[in-house]
């Protein structure tokens, strides 16, 4: 490749990383704090019905919290359903992240 071509491509390169760096996500709702975060909103909103396997652990979690107030029932589903969205977030986004790695390990 000639100096010329080298320094087009350079300067290429450059402006566009100016450009995203500069212009706003047009779907941010400002919801996230990245574009992995945006990545894994567009992936949980466009998630359909929870599947049988996911809808039995709920129903075992509601039979285990029979016979208890209905503020206390609340209470402990709502942290369960905290602690399983940040499990799904946390795996979503450290599986993107190996991706992102392993594309960088193959172009090597």
């Amino acid at each position: 490749m000639s100096n010329a071509t080298n320094h087009t491509l350079q300067r290429i390169i450059q402006d566009l990383l100016t450009y995203i760096r500069t212009s706003p996500l047009p779907f941010d709702d400002g919801n996230a704090d990245s574009v992995l975060e945006l990545l894994y909103n567009a992936y949980a909103n466009a998630q359909g019905a929870d599947p049988d396997e996911i809808k039995a652990k709920f129903a075992t979690v509601e039979d285990c919290l029979t016979g208890i107030s209905f503020e206390m029932n609340n209470l402990i589903f709502a942290t369960v359903c905290d602690l399983c969205l940040a499990f799904e977030k946390k795996g979503f986004m450290d599986g993107i992240r190996l991706g992102s790695h392993l594309m960088l390990e193959l172009q090597d």
